[in-house]
């Protein structure tokens, strides 16, 4: 049995599950048995992710999470902003060094042999005691160096708020700032001639808006 409803995204719902324990539930009918793999593959490597307890069908239990988002802390305290832009390019950057797990990845590029993450983004990376956590490897699979990197700064460019003009802007200027800092942090060369291959990909999610399709396709042109 679940217990209370404590979050919800875009295709999941997040659950109580007793002491220190969450349970993950994809709405879409997705199993979360290979994320689980990834995650404790990652974990044996010494990559910050949640401790996995269990995995059944669209059902995923893990660790519980005691800090605030990356996004969130951010918000709180924008002077940080630079700082968390480097420490998101250096979980890319780790992450990249993971060697590929023996079990079966969807392939994100043909011909690829890095582990990806493509949706490493400051909502979800947890900031705790023990240092930063990445969350949410249901978009995990297989793919090329600078794809992770290119599929993050898409992401960072894309979202939009809608909120009051003055919301709007004081985020637009936030956002430029720390997808400045981000870009200097990585391969920059390298992230540029895979964000054609990113925006392939995140044009086929049906979560995307209009607006957020319109923003990357614009920031490829420009890039590149």
């Amino acid at each position: 049995m679940t217990g209370d409803l404590i979050g919800r995204g875009r295709d999941c719902d997040v659950f109580e599950a007793g002491p220190g324990r969450v349970l993950r539930r994809n709405r879409d009918g997705r199993s979360t048995e290979v994320e689980a793999l990834t995650m404790r593959h990652c974990a044996a490597h010494g990559y910050p992710v949640p401790e996995v307890f269990d995995a059944d069908g669209t059902d995923i239990v893990m660790q519980r999470l005691d800090g605030p988002t990356m996004l969130g802390d951010m918000s709180a305290r924008p002077w940080t902003m630079r700082a968390k832009a480097r420490q998101l390019a250096e979980l890319i950057d780790r992450l990249a060094r993971v060697p590929l797990p023996d079990h079966e990845l969807p392939t994100a590029v043909d011909g690829g042999d890095t582990l990806t993450h493509l949706d490493l983004h400051p909502n979800n990376v947890v900031l705790t005691a023990d240092g930063p956590i990445v969350i949410d490897w249901s978009n995990s699979g297989i793919g090329v160096a600078g794809l992770d990197a290119a599929n993050t700064w898409l992401t960072l460019s894309a979202g939009r708020p809608d909120e009051s003009a003055l919301v709007n802007t004081v985020v637009a200027v936030g956002r430029r700032f720390f997808v400045r800092g981000f870009v200097s942090s990585i391969d920059r060369s390298t992230a540029v001639r895979m964000l054609p291959t990113a925006l392939e990909l995140r044009l086929l999610d049906p979560n995307q808006s209009d607006a957020e399709r319109a923003t990357m396709q614009a920031l490829v042109e420009r890039v590149t």
